[in-house]
């Protein structure tokens, strides 16, 4: 195609034979840099390029690409996450899926993903996750935002941060603690944001009411009852360079 692109599998003129066969073969590598990772053989920097790369094939819009590679790419995310404590792989694969039109079998695969990630008992990986997906989600609803047009109808929150997000979220919502730590990692955040916002409004609504969760919410209702007459300044988009730049280290 002349374009010297990875995403090279959205060139309908490729033969099927052809596809199925880069799609094993990049699916070979990946299951071999997912048992270097369990094995605890990491910070070798080319792999991890590689890796981020080979996260932007999730851009494709070819499902079939996306459905063999995502559980895969999840894997050494989620196996680097554990491991190491290192967010950025996890980032990458679900900003990677942004623009993606999720099918059946991909949200189940993220559902599944999120599912393994919450269930990780040590409590720093866990804030580091929910610290990610929060970044991921704002960088998104920044840009999505951005991209509107006057005559555009206001889409809901969870529609703007796109289906591959609403699935996290809705996955982080529907768990008692998942929910209880991200209504925390919110609560710390400064007030000026409408991510913060939308997302606490999210939690209220849908997340299973525990009496840990209430006395965090209460916080935040309280913050709403109090009379403020400044004008609002939306920190998501004052911020936006430093949120698609940071990763979320867990703190020692």
């Amino acid at each position: 195609s002349g374009r010297g692109s990875l995403n090279s599998f959205e060139d309908t003129s490729k033969f099927v034979s052809t596809r199925a066969a880069a799609i094993t073969a990049m699916s070979s590598v990946l299951c071999t840099f997912a048992e270097w990772l369990s094995l605890r053989y990491v910070g070798d920097s080319f792999v991890s390029e590689q890796i981020s790369k080979w996260c932007k094939l999730l851009d494709c819009s070819d499902t079939s690409v996306r459905k063999a590679l995502l559980p895969l790419l999840f894997h050494i995310a989620i196996t680097s996450l554990k491991n190491e404590g290192d967010s950025a792989l996890f980032k990458e694969v679900l900003l990677s899926m942004k623009n993606a039109n999720t099918s059946q079998t991909e949200a189940e695969i993220i559902v599944y993903a999120v599912a393994t990630v919450m269930s990780l008992r040590d409590e720093r990986i866990l804030k580091a996750a929910i610290s990610t997906i929060v970044n991921v989600t704002r960088i998104i609803i920044v840009e999505a935002e951005e991209n509107e047009s006057e005559i555009d109808l206001p889409l809901p929150f969870l529609d703007k941060a796109g289906s591959c997000m609403r699935k996290v979220i809705e996955s982080v919502l529907s768990e008692k603690q998942s929910s209880v730590l991200l209504a925390q990692c919110l609560i710390d955040e400064p007030k000026a944001s409408s991510v913060r916002e939308c997302l606490l409004k999210e939690i209220n609504l849908h997340s299973p009411k525990t009496d840990a969760l209430d006395k965090i919410l209460s916080v935040w209702v309280e913050e709403n009852t109090t009379n403020d007459t400044a004008a609002p300044v939306d920190d998501d988009k004052e911020n936006k360079s430093d949120n698609q730049n940071d990763s979320e280290p867990i703190a020692a």
